[in-house]
């Protein structure tokens, strides 16, 4: 079976994959955590299933997971799909992933090309203009219904409730891997965050690894999805930055930590978390989460 995703395929058959036809190095095991993950696409694949699949027998630490998941990353550079990190369950590759038979599934020799009969033009535009009007009824009936000014701004409130709630969560665990590393190493305590966890994170255990690795899901999961919410809610209705005045300055923060997180965080396994502050030149307005509830209140 071959996978095809961007500019890449990857040919089971051949245990191969390829860029633009020329193959692409990977070691035994990144091949195969690959194929795994593709195949199960886009399923989740526990950390269990993928150490028991690729590592057989062997017993191997979360630290060579990471790594390995890391190399094969950095090779799918520009492929349209990712391996993304599931909380608490595993991994999986979201995007775009197409399945084509091997030649020798679908190749028949010695059969001649049978001649297209000639079809009526008329028909055709018949058929075509059905697809049409049903292409149109499809939309019509399946379009998103476009939110009122106080449902966009509810919607803005919850996101930004589970957002505090996540983050809130995520200041213990990484409090708590701040103090592990503090009892092992001398850390300079004004290293940023993210910079201290960056530098330590190849000498990290395998404790430390797993609170890391809680850290980071807050990030890919709940912060990543409901920031793009808030931006996708602000970017859709102008009407918000009139009713709230912190509105655009939250817009710049949001515009700036997505942008990081798709450039730099998502490409870098040694980062768990993603702080957008004073330094960036947009730091997150922290009364809008009041103004939101003021606004709230006095529309009801």
């Amino acid at each position: 079976m071959i996978y095809k995703f961007s500019d890449f395929h990857l040919d089971t058959t051949q245990n191969k994959l390829f860029k633009d036809d020329e193959p692409v190095k990977l070691g035994d095991k990144s091949f195969k955590l690959l194929v795994l993950l593709v195949k199960n696409s886009p399923q989740t694949v526990s950390k269990q299933e993928v150490m028991d699949e690729v590592w057989k027998d062997r017993i191997i630490t979360e630290s060579t997971l990471y790594k390995t998941i890391s190399r094969i990353r950095q090779e799918l550079e520009g492929a349209g799909i990712t391996i993304e990190s599931v909380f608490s369950e595993g991994y999986r590759v979201s995007g775009v992933v197409k399945k084509i038979m091997t030649q020798e599934h679908y190749a028949i020799k010695d059969v001649p090309t049978p001649k297209k009969p000639l079809i009526n033009t008329k028909f055709i535009w018949l058929v075509l203009l059905f697809m049409t009007t049903a292409t149109l009824s499809y939309l019509l009936i399946n379009q998103k219904p476009v939110l009122t000014i106080k449902e966009s701004i509810v919607e803005i409130r919850n996101a930004m409730s589970i957002n505090k709630k996540a983050f809130l969560s995520q200041i213990n665990q990484r409090n708590e891997l701040g103090e592990m590393l503090a009892r092992r190493f001398e850390v300079d305590p004004d290293l940023s965050w993210e910079r201290r966890f960056f530098m330590y994170y190849d000498q990290m255990n395998e404790q430390e690894h797993f609170v890391f690795s809680q850290i980071r899901a807050y990030t890919e999961g709940p912060m990543l999805k409901n920031n793009q919410k808030i931006l996708d809610i602000i970017n859709s209705n102008n009407q918000i930055l009139k009713e709230i005045p912190e509105a655009t300055a939250l817009r710049n923060h949001l515009t700036i930590w997505l942008n990081k997180y798709h450039r730099v965080f998502k490409n870098s396994d040694k980062m768990c978390l993603l702080y957008v502050g004073v330094e960036d030149g947009a730091p997150y307005p922290s009364i809008v989460d009041q103004q939101v509830i003021d606004w709230i209140d006095a529309n009801p």
